[in-house]
This record gives C-alpha cells, structure tokens and sequence, in this order.
C-alpha cells in the first residue's frame, strides 16, 4: 500500500513539472510573439516615415532637375554661385524649395554631350546633362535619406512662324499669288490683284523673317541620336531625273549644294534642301517634302536658298511641303511662262531692300500655312530657346 502511494505521489509531481513546462513555454511564445508584433509595429512606423521622407527627397530631386532647365532658357535668372552659365560643369544648392519643402537639393550642371537628338555640328552644343540630388533628414535617425535624377535635357533654338507669308522686304501680290493665311512685312505689301485670306500687315517695326545671313548651314554634319551624320552634296547640276531620300548615313535626308544650283530635269527631294550661298533655278519639276516621322518630327525645313527662286522656262513647277527660307524671293526669266509655286507650309524671305520679294512676272504662287510645319529647330542661330528632357533616370 505504501508503495502504491509513493508511485502517486512521484506521478503527480511529474505531471505537475511538466504543467510547469508548458505555461512557461507558452508564456515565452506569447512574449516573443507580442515584441514581434511591437517590432513590426514601430518597423512600420519607420518604414511610413522613411518613405514620406524618401518621396519628400525625390520631390526636392525632381525640382532640381526642372530649375536646372530654367536656368538654362534663362541664364540671366540663374544664381549668382552658378557662376558662368553655360556648357561647364555647375553646381548649386538652391534656398528653394527647401523653404516650402524639408530638405534641399543639390544641381550640378555638367558640360555639353554629343548625345541626344538633332543639331548641326557647328553649332554651340545643345545637350547638357543634370545631376540632382534630394537630401532630406529621417524623422527617426535624423540621418539623410537621398534620392538623385540624372537628366539629359536639349536646348532648342527654334524658330516660330505665325504666317503663310513673312517678308524682310517689299511685295506686291499680283494676281495668280494666293496666300492661305496671313502675310506679314518689315516694309510695304501691295495686294495688287493677289489673294490673301488672312491679315496683311505691313511696315512691322521687327523682322519678321530671319534676316540675311542668320539661316543655320546645313550643310555641316549633324548628330542625330548621339551619332554624327553628313548631309549629302548633290553638285550644282541636275540634267536627269533624281531622287534623293533619307539612307543609314543621311538618316534626316537634308541635301545640299554649294554655289547655284540648276535644275533641268524631275527632281525630287525627301527631306530637306540647301542651296548655300548661291541661287536655285528650276527649269523642270522640284518636289521637296518630309518621307518620314523623323523628318516631321523635329520640323525640319523643306527649302532653305540664300539667294533666290528663279522658275525658268514654261509650264515649270515647285511643290514644296515644309517651310520654305529664300534670300531674295521668287522671280520668273519669262514672263507669262505658267510657272506655278506651291508651298504647304510659310514662305520666308529673309533680304530686306526695294525689289519686290515676289516678282511680277511670276504666274502662280500658292502658299497655304500648314502649322504642323512651322515649329522649326535651328532654323536660325539664335532664336527662342526652349528646354526639352530627353532622358530621365532614378
């Protein structure tokens, strides 16, 4: 009996043990279990912190990156720690927007790349890359937390053309020249006979048109997405049919010649032509127009002469889809020849004298104002500057 006892006891006092055991192990789980939960309480707190505070940075990063393109379309406004604004390597903290937002942002500002889009190879460089980088102190360490935007942002020199007809000169407009738009001069126009739908205004104080010499030369090689191209040289000649368009080494299709250019059989251009220094005279049948998005994308000019259009011979045409650039206008060698210009797009003539930009005896001249053409880059050396982003990286 007594050992039965004995063997009771010592059971119960096992049982009791490992009773012991599991409420401490239970009582450990549910310990870990509530600082976990403490942990990844205040983990959130932190993280929802951080991420306003890393937002708040990347906002400070994008601001820079958009006073940075300020700055470049207005050098003037920039501050005076930017020092010489312009293709060198920059760098500031502007008091803006830290005023307004927690932290500040540092720009630099670095020198003039050959990547990008399109401009000619003699000009200033266009292209600057922009490093910006938001700072701003956590809420819980108040170490900083950084984000940075890498930008590449292109300097457009473009011209804006609000006429069908915009002249540094005199014109009269006979009959037979119709312009779809407005004609706007520096000087007089006479609309003898001729037909405009638009506004005639005359005797502006500004020119209107580029003025002589101020065209940009195409026939200097160009980048077009960060790789350099040559425009290609068609001689001063045309006695047999051609065609040119854009190919792999040419990819805009701008062709030019040096000197006069005469044209005495079909020619057809897909892209743009340059006649540098000298005078075009068509004796035959010129079509110029843009072949692809390319070419409509960055507007590039359709006809660009530095002297003048001369239509020489009878039954004689020009068909021009683009903005078309003349020194000294349009004239015919025969007078009465059914010649027939037609530009959809503006015509410019950039000389300003007593000669008539649009000459008398020209039968036909058509220009009806297309403004998906008129927006065009580097027409001029210096124009309007505008700032366009064309990469962005974080």
């Amino acid at each position: 009996m007594s050992n039965r006892l004995i063997i009771v006891k010592e059971d119960l006092q096992r049982r009791r043990g490992i009773a012991l055991l599991l409420v401490l192990l239970v009582m450990a789980v549910a310990s870990i279990l509530a600082f976990a939960m403490l942990s990844a309480s205040a983990l959130q707190v932190t993280a929802s912190s951080n991420g306003i505070t890393a937002a708040a940075a990347r906002a400070q990063a994008e601001s820079g990156i958009h006073l940075a393109a300020y700055y470049l379309a207005n050098p003037t406004a920039a501050p005076v720690s930017a020092g010489n604004w312009g293709p060198t390597v920059v760098s500031f903290s502007p008091s803006q927007p830290s005023v307004t937002m927690p932290g500040n942002v540092t720009v630099t500002v670095s020198s003039v790349s050959t990547t990008g889009q399109f401009y000619t190879a003699s000009s200033a460089g266009p292209y600057y890359t922009v490093t910006a980088v938001g700072s701003v102190p956590s809420a819980t360490d108040g170490l900083p937390i950084t984000r940075t935007i890498v930008a590449q942002l292109q300097a457009i020199s473009s011209y804006q053309i609000t006429s069908a007809g915009a002249f540094n000169g005199l014109a009269t407009l006979n009959s037979g020249v119709t312009f779809a738009g407005s004609v706007v001069s520096s000087q007089t126009i006479t609309a003898n006979g001729g037909t405009v739908t638009g506004a005639l205004t005359s005797n502006l104080t500004a020119s209107p048109a580029p003025t002589a010499g101020t065209t940009t030369d195409y026939s200097q090689p160009y980048y077009y997405q960060g790789v350099l191209y040559y425009p290609v040289n068609i001689g001063n000649t045309i006695s047999t049919g051609q065609s040119f368009a854009p190919t792999p080494g040419n990819p805009l299709g701008i062709f030019y010649c040096s000197g006069n250019l005469s044209v005495t059989a079909t020619l057809n251009i897909s892209g743009t032509l340059y006649v540098k220094g000298g005078t075009l005279t068509d004796g035959s049948n010129i079509t110029i127009g843009p072949e692809s998005s390319a070419q409509l994308n960055y507007n590039l000019p359709a006809l660009v002469v530095d002297q003048s259009l001369k239509m020489s011979g009878s039954n004689q045409s020009l068909t021009a889809t683009g903005v078309v650039c003349l020194g000294t206008g349009i004239t015919a060698l025969l007078p009465n020849s059914s010649t027939k210009v037609t530009i959809n797009g503006a015509l410019l003539i950039t000389t300003a004298g007593g000669a008539n930009a649009i000459n008398n005896s020209s039968d036909q001249v058509n220009v009806t104002f297309n403004s998906s053409y008129t927006n065009v880059l580097n027409l001029v050396a210096s124009g309007t500057s505008a700032i366009k982003i064309i990469s962005w990286s974080e």
